[in-house]
């Protein structure tokens, strides 16, 4: 049996089964800090950002990474899974993702007056997850309806190998699971500010389709950014990446 219990409290969505079998949460350490400040001759302690300054940053450094890379974001995307990148299919220069696509420029946008710098520590799969989340919200002004005839798993092109893969099989079929389940609730928790108490509030309300998605055996402990992270995964491959072509009328001449 698959017990389902948010804790509140700790600002953890725990979510277990009867095993010790644990599938980690990809990118769930992401952390935004201020790097020291360079050039005076005595060092200046970088200083944690307030957690609500610190979403409201995520956010806009996520959405200029989308939009100044409307290009590249799709091809990043389209040849990577929640485990890996095909670095082999995306042209990019001394393999250096954080010039490809124009990070320093974003995160520099981010700072403002009282700021000398700022430092953003995320993993590969947080990235994508991002790009993700930006890509979907551009395509989905409000949250679409579940076509009838779905299918909980959607179509998707693996890149990881080895024990990668089965975890990325694994992943992926949770996230689509969570979009088929619950597309509403899904939806909502990529339009409130990361770290905030709304995000919290709509991960909290997906509790039942995340015990409800996880295999028996599985073990998950999650925060709301990595359900965050879960949510913009399986939404963009739903109505992004395997989005139906709307149909279009058009009125002949006569």
């Amino acid at each position: 049996m698959i017990h389902a219990q948010p804790e509140i409290a700790r600002q953890i969505l725990s979510i277990s089964a009867a095993s010790l079998f644990c599938l980690a949460p990809v990118g769930a350490q992401a952390q935004l800090e201020p790097t020291t400040q360079l050039g005076s001759r005595i060092p200046v302690k970088p200083e944690a950002m307030d957690p609500v300054r610190a979403g409201v940053v995520k956010k806009g450094f996520a959405r200029c990474l989308y939009e100044r890379n409307s290009a590249k974001a799709p091809i990043l995307l389209e040849n990577s899974d929640p485990m890996s990148l095909d670095y082999s299919k995306v042209e990019m220069p001394d393999d250096n993702i954080g010039k490809y696509l124009g990070m320093a420029n974003c995160l520099g946008d981010q700072a403002d007056g009282t700021q000398s710098a700022i430092g953003f520590r995320f993993s590969p799969s947080q990235l994508r997850a991002m790009l993700q989340e930006e890509s979907y919200l551009a395509a989905n002004r409000k949250a679409p309806t579940l076509p009838s005839g779905s299918e909980e798993l959607v179509q998707r092109d693996y890149v990881s190998q080895g024990d990668k893969l089965h975890t990325a099989r694994s992943l992926g079929a949770f996230a689509d699971c969570l979009t088929f389940r619950d597309t509403r609730n899904a939806d909502a928790i990529l339009r409130t500010t990361p770290g905030s108490k709304n995000e919290m509030a709509a991960a909290t309300a997906l509790a039942p389709a995340l015990g409800a998605c996880l295999t028996e055996g599985q073990s998950l402990s999650l925060t709301p950014s990595s359900i965050r992270g879960f949510v913009a995964d399986g939404l963009w491959n739903r109505y992004v990446r395997n989005a139906k072509p709307t149909a279009v009328e058009v009125n002949e001449k006569p």
